[in-house]
């Protein structure tokens, strides 16, 4: 009879096993469960998300340099209309009010590119005003990059007080915007290269994320088919024990009867 009770209170505790596995979806909800699977499973998570912050991180830098290429991009176009108007102003044909009116609109190309260069943001970070190393975090293994921004305004580029009166001083102006364009293109293809390590890395981080989950999946979710299975069985040995126990005590009834 105390096999039979010692028997039957086993598999009674299978079976709030059982239904605590299913109910939680875990089978490492406890470190009495599998102290060894907990151990695992929880430094997983760790590093998942290190993982999703260090990717909403790379996220924030592929837009800051989205900014900063857009930003670029407004200069390049402004520096190449400056160079037509340095180009037409070459000419000595043109009348002394034309020309005017060209420096006029040379003018209002060089206080874009200040503009640009000194109020262009990223979440308050001005971006071209001065020389400046970003640092972005990419994973929870602390590994970063860091991208470097040039200054990009109109003295930085060697545009200062540039003049298309008279005719001469537009000829001298040809490589002076030559030389600015090509420091703009120069920073534009290094924000390019910029972006398409972010992005590399970002896809990366992205596969040993899903990795890291699948790994944590094994370990600790419960098969709930399993499961469910062990927990019909278990109720069925609960039924069988329970019967047996019954007649057990019955039989001690009459075995004591005898004596009496």
């Amino acid at each position: 009879m105390t096999y039979s009770k010692s028997l039957y209170e086993k598999n009674n505790l299978q079976s709030k096993k059982s239904l605590e596995k299913i109910s939680s979806g875990s089978q490492v909800s406890k470190a009495s469960q599998n102290p060894t699977g907990l151990v695992m499973t929880e430094t997983m998570k760790a590093q998942v998300r290190g993982l999703e912050r260090g990717q909403r991180n790379m996220q924030d830098g592929l837009s800051l340099l989205s900014a900063a290429d857009e930003g670029l991009n407004h200069v390049t176009k402004q520096l190449h209309r400056g160079y037509e108007l340095s180009v037409m102003s070459a000419n000595d044909t043109l009348a002394d009010e034309d020309r005017k009116a060209a420096q006029m609109e040379l003018d209002e190309i060089l206080d874009t590119i200040d503009d640009t260069a000194n109020y262009l943001e990223f979440n308050t970070i001005n971006l071209f005003g001065s020389d400046r190393n970003i640092q972005i975090a990419g994973s929870h293994s602390g590994k970063t990059m860091t991208i470097q921004l040039q200054t990009m305004n109109v003295d930085a580029l060697g545009l200062t007080n540039a003049k298309l009166d008279p005719f001469e001083e537009a000829k001298k102006l040809f490589p002076k915007i030559q030389k600015a364009t090509t420091l703009v293109t120069g920073e534009l293809t290094r924000i390019g290269s910029y972006y398409e390590s972010l992005e590399h890395e970002l896809s990366n981080s992205s596969v040993l994320e899903d990795n890291l989950k699948k790994g944590m999946s094994l370990i600790g979710d419960t098969d709930i088919s399993k499961e469910v299975i062990q927990l019909a069985l278990t109720n069925i040995r609960q039924q069988a024990d329970h019967i047996l126990i019954g007649d057990t005590s019955e039989l001690a009834k009459g075995v004591l009867a005898i004596f009496k």
